[in-house]
């Protein structure tokens, strides 16, 4: 008996042990998504100019665009109402909002050809406008790849938004909150659900609050969304994944911020620099140094730049129109460089007057545009002499330009005249095309310094643009024909050598105008590549388009080139080529040479690709840096044949603003100067992710002198690209010289195989959004709706799978200016990566990405610093403490560090990275509190809606699983990574087996104690009856 019950003992001391062993919380691997938030630090702000007595208010002129292939609404006219009081209100209310500084002057509204309304015509679309509302766009968002502070590209709304009345009194909040991001470049007060890095919730000193900003306390509780039970908030661990904030609306009082809960019926305003929470780990802090929406928005290039003193905004007018559906016409007039007989310029004016008054129909849109000289900066310029206006109202504004013209003698450059003219086209999108006719007066002198033939040559190919030119003598009575062949497959030309008869202009002009009356054309060239080239071998791979049998090639090289250097190799052949001089120039030293010519191409190879291989070289005396050539392919196509076309949609946007580069200014100081190259597929407009590589080439003033870097979409602290995998590639640069500079993009991929298949797309793992929203019909923005998001694989993206390379230009020239303040020096971007996580043993694990290092991308930071302090204010009044880390990686390496805290306290980190003399602003702040045992994280649970596999896209984009996706609502730009729940140990395996342990245990026992029971009954009445008989 005594042994059994020692034995018993022993057991039983060691069946517990087992238990507090496995019962203890366990942490699995993962980074949980428990960070917390920063602080405001004053030396960061951006600069604010003081207040004025006075406001001056900026009016916006936008144009609203929806869509040409969206359905017209059953009653058009109701719908064209809920609009127009929608965007009436949405003024009114900015205006109040933002304290007199902003509203709505004027918004056009252009409508579907097919709508049946009666409306003015407009060269302004769909795809030029602020605001693009369309049946194809299922989540309200704003495009704006900027960190912060500056104007993006454009709102994107689904059509059907406006579609009911009741909702319009308070459909100006969610897009006050998208123009909030879209215009001055504000960002998301709230979290995410999934998020480690903008969580859904975020601690605060006693327990958990959804991550956000309030002047006042959002009254509400958290609800599991499947069980309708109020979840556990104990101030320890985060709410379930499952579970969500619930508002009580009838209780809370808050204000603000829209740009967090604008959904509910108080919220009205945005937070500022006093009621601003700086701590949660949401956008607008991590981005915007901590600052609040209303100091951003402060800050802004368009605050004080308003010139009317308003009391109360007025109504906004009505404006509904369609875009013109036939052919745009631009008249360029082009000051040479000599000066034209006054007598000859009479007869030329009467030509063009009876031009547009004889043989121009009401129904065209025209512009006038001058290329001169401007007066502050001292560089060329294309003036708007009669903006775009529909001859129907405008004719007389034409011929007063007309009569009013007298060119005068410059040097100025037509190359960069007609440059200027494409950009301008480009910028439209006209998908008609245009009729574009310049007026040339005299030439260049220095033609090494002009831009080359075919790269002005393709984008006007590019925008479907016939091109005429008429060409005047000088008075030496010189012909200077230079535009001929560039006008030869496009349009016509028409040279003018008497200066007296001025012999077939009146012919040449009815020809123009037959043009703009008619189909335009049934064959035209298409740009399939263009772009500079070395002296080195160069290997390039266009892609073919739909129609296209043979090619035409030309490179030009500059006029050292070294005779009998050039080889031109296509599809392993030499071949043939022809020789011309660049802009058909005979006379000037300083020409450039052509070789042409042309390849037939197999139909077997429309579905791969074409090589080309060539190279040249220049005499010993030049630099190998400075000799330069262009290389360019087009393909004759037809008409009727499938639309041609790059498969990928490339959208290259800038931090530029008004395409000045200054890189001095204060508002960008962690990013001088970023390129943004938007590139999803044709087909559905889906990103395009993992391109082997993207240049942007930044070619400045007449030398051409060039400078390359690369756009990547890695999202690895990279500054500008925060987020990995949303399709926007992004750079920085700083150009060492001030002047005039234009962009272009080469983008490759090298796939390992010929595949006829050019992309390939990701399945979406979710049907619909819309079955998930708890309020669709106004396309609520609120987090309790953001739960089915990209991040959980609704999002469609494409990767590709040919062989290929595209070029793309920017639309604008770009102005450089104090390019002097970056000279010799090297500072490391600003890194908003930063968490903290807490972990066993009252530590915390902290993890960054190395920064790059601004003016030398090829280096990396050599120390970091690490701030620490107990509160939010250390940080504000500089009293933390500062630690050195003695780690390192080149840009985009993930680092972490383990601090070791004490029990239960809560520290806040910072940090900053040193380059040389040079340290970096402060990064992002984040924090949490230290524990015993950390907190646990398993995988993110699967999708609950799974759908089928779409097949293969025929355009050839291909999908990988596991992806990057998008986050939110708020802008496709922003995209995280697929983050980890956090759960209890009870929910992790380790949890279930403790429990299952405890339960065989329990079992255990009781079965002992039963049998224990049987035994000690029978021998205690053996026992009694041996006593009795003695």
């Amino acid at each position: 008996m005594g042994r059994s019950d020692t034995t018993t003992c022993y057991f039983l001391q060691l069946l517990f042990l087992v238990i507090f062993f496995y019962s203890s919380p366990i942490r699995s691997g993962g980074i949980s998504g428990n960070q917390n938030g920063e602080l405001r630090n004053h030396s960061w702000e951006v600069p604010k100019l003081p207040v004025e007595p006075i406001v001056f208010t900026t009016g916006y002129d936008i144009v609203v665009g929806i869509d040409e292939n969206s359905k017209e609404p059953a009653n058009v006219g109701e719908y064209m109402t809920n609009l127009w009081v929608t965007l009436d209100t949405f003024s009114k209310e900015m205006f109040r909002v933002t304290k007199k500084h902003f509203y709505l002057r004027s918004a056009s509204i252009v409508i579907p050809s097919t709508w049946n309304l009666e409306t003015e015509v407009t060269v302004d679309s769909f795809q030029t406008a602020h605001i693009r509302i369309s049946s194809t766009i299922d989540i309200p968002r704003a495009e704006n790849p900027n960190l912060c502070g500056l104007p993006g590209n454009y709102i994107e709304l689904p059509l059907d938004i406006f579609e009911k009345s009741d909702q319009f009194e308070t459909l100006w909040k969610p897009l006050l909150h998208l123009w909030g991001r879209y215009r001055w470049g504000i960002w998301e007060e709230h979290g995410y659900v999934y998020s480690k890095r903008f969580p859904y919730s975020h601690l605060n000193e006693t327990d958990w609050q959804p991550t956000g900003c309030s002047n006042e306390p959002i009254v509400g509780t958290y609800q599991n969304v499947k069980t309708g039970i109020k979840c556990e908030n104990n101030g320890e661990y985060p709410p379930n994944v499952d579970c969500r904030f619930v508002v009580d609306e009838m209780a809370t009082t808050a204000t603000s911020s829209l740009m967090h809960l604008h959904s509910l019926p108080s919220i009205d305003d945005f937070c500022n620099e006093t009621t601003h929470n700086n701590e949660p780990p949401n956008k607008q802090n991590i981005f915007c140094k901590h600052q609040s929406a209303w100091e951003i928005i402060q800050s802004s290039p368009e605050f004080n730049s308003g010139k009317e003193e308003l009391d109360n905004p007025p109504d906004l007018p009505r404006l509904v129109l369609k875009t013109v559906t036939k052919p745009l016409f631009y008249f360029l007039l082009d000051n040479g460089r000599y000066t034209i007989p006054e007598s000859a310029m009479a007869t030329i004016r009467a030509g063009l007057v009876k031009f547009f008054r004889e043989h121009i129909g009401n129904d065209t849109v025209g512009s006038i545009g001058t290329f001169d000289t401007d007066k502050i900066s001292g560089l060329p310029v294309l003036y708007d002499t009669v903006p775009w206006t529909p001859l129907s109202s405008g004719r007389n504004d034409f011929i007063t330009a007309i009569n009013k013209y007298k060119p005068t003698s410059t040097n100025r450059n037509f190359g960069v005249a007609l440059e200027s003219v494409s950009q301008k086209l480009k910028l439209l999108n006209h998908t008609p095309g245009y009729v574009v006719l310049i007026l040339k007066t005299g030439a260049s002198s220095v033609f090494d310094k002009i831009p080359y033939e075919d790269e002005v040559l393709a984008t006007f190919l590019e925008q479907r643009a016939k091109v005429f030119a008429i060409e005047l003598p000088s008075s030496s009575l010189r012909a200077n024909i230079n535009l001929r062949t560039f006008t030869k497959s496009i349009g016509g030309h028409l040279g003018i050598t008497d200066l007296v008869s001025l012999k077939g202009t009146e012919r040449f002009l009815e020809g123009i105008g037959h043009r703009l009356n008619t189909t335009i054309w049934t064959t035209f060239h298409r740009h399939i590549f263009s772009g500079p080239v070395g002296t080195n071998l160069n290997t390039i791979h266009p892609m073919h388009h739909a129609g296209v049998t043979r090619l035409f090639f030309s490179l030009a090289v500059p006029n050292t080139l070294v005779p009998n250097s050039v080889r031109i190799i296509g599809n392993r052949d030499e071949l043939t080529t022809k020789i011309r001089y660049d802009w058909d120039e005979m006379a000037s030293s300083t020409r450039r040479t052509i070789y042409y010519g042309n390849l037939d191409v197999e139909g077997s190879l429309l579905e791969e690709y074409t090589e080309f291989q060539l190279e040249f070289n220049c005499d010993s005396s030049v630099d190998p840096s400075k000799c330069i050539g262009f290389f360019a392919i087009y393909g004759e196509v037809s008409v009727e044949d499938e639309a041609p076309g790059d498969f990928l949609d490339v959208r290259v946007s800038t931090s530029a603003h008004n395409n000045i580069i200054d890189l001095n200014a204060e508002v960008i100081s962690s990013c001088p100067f970023a390129v943004f190259a938007k590139i999803e597929d044709k087909e559905k407009h889906r990103p395009v992710r993992n391109i082997d590589r993207v240049v942007a080439r930044m070619m400045c003033n007449e030398d051409n002198e060039f400078f390359n870097f690369d756009l990547t979409d890695d999202g690895e602290g990279s500054i500008p690209d925060v987020f990995q995998g949303d399709g926007i590639y992004s750079g920085q640069f700083i150009s060492p010289i001030d002047g005039s500079c234009k962009i272009s993009l080469e983008i490759t991929h090298d796939a390992k195989r010929r595949i006829s298949s050019r992309l390939s797309q990701k399945t979406p793992k979710i049907k619909s959004l819309a079955t998930h929203r708890t309020n669709t019909e106004i396309h609520d923005l609120s987090p309790s709706n953001q739960d089915f998001i990209c991040e959980i694989g609704e999002c469609n993206y494409v990767n590709p799978r040919a062989k290929y390379q595209q070029m793309e230009y920017f639309s604008h020239r770009l102005t450089v200016t104090n390019s002097n303040y970056w000279k010799m020096k090297f500072l490391p971007a600003r890194i908003v990566t930063l968490t903290a996580r807490a972990i066993d043993d009252y530590k915390v694990s902290i993890t960054w990405t190395s920064p790059v290092i601004i003016n030398s991308l090829n280096s990396q930071a050599d120390q970091y610093i690490l701030h620490i302090g107990t509160s939010m204010k250390d940080f504000d009044d500089e009293t933390y403490k500062s630690l050195p880390l003695d780690i390192g990686g080149p840009p985009g390496t993930l680092l972490d560090y383990e601090f070791q805290g004490k029990s239960g306290e809560k520290h806040y980190f910072g940090l900053t990275s040193k380059f040389r003399s040079f340290e970096s602003s402060m990064s992002n702040i984040v924090g949490d509190k230290t524990r015993e045992i950390g907190l646990i994280t398993t995988p993110m649970p699967s999708p609950p809606v799974p759908s089928t596999s779409p097949p293969e896209s025929s355009t050839g984009l291909t999908s990988d699983d596991g992806s990057t996706p998008t986050e939110g609502i708020d802008s496709t730009t922003p995209t995280a990574h697929l983050e980890e729940d956090i759960e209890y140990w009870y929910e992790t395996q380790e949890g279930y087996i403790t429990i299952l342990v405890f339960l065989l245990s329990l079992i255990l026992i009781m079965i002992g104690a039963f049998v224990a029971m049987r035994w000690y009954r029978p021998t205690r009445h053996l026992l009694n009856k041996q006593h009795d008989q003695h």
